[in-house]
């Protein structure tokens, strides 16, 4: 499987990320584990529509629905294998 991951897709994916995560600090913590969910959820369906613009590969060349956990998303020394 081909795997691309743009300077966009890390910077638009992290700052929407942020924003939620400061906007939790306003919700209560059994909120959390849905606000990340969410946020993986729309973040990646975004990022895979952008790539398959971005490769003229198409949507289906990605993954429907994102193969990571949002721990392993946000996790700086992650990288699939």
């Amino acid at each position: 499987m081909t795997r691309f991951r743009g300077e966009g897709f890390e910077s638009s994916s992290y700052t929407e990320m942020i924003e939620r995560v400061e906007v939790m600090g306003q919700r209560p913590a059994r909120r959390l584990k849905i606000v990340l969910d969410e946020t993986t959820a729309s973040s990646y369906r975004y990022a895979r529509r952008k790539a398959a613009i971005e490769t003229d590969l198409g949507e289906e060349a990605f993954p429907a629905q994102c193969p990571w956990s949002f721990a392993e998303a946000v996790d700086a020394g992650f990288w699939p294998e």
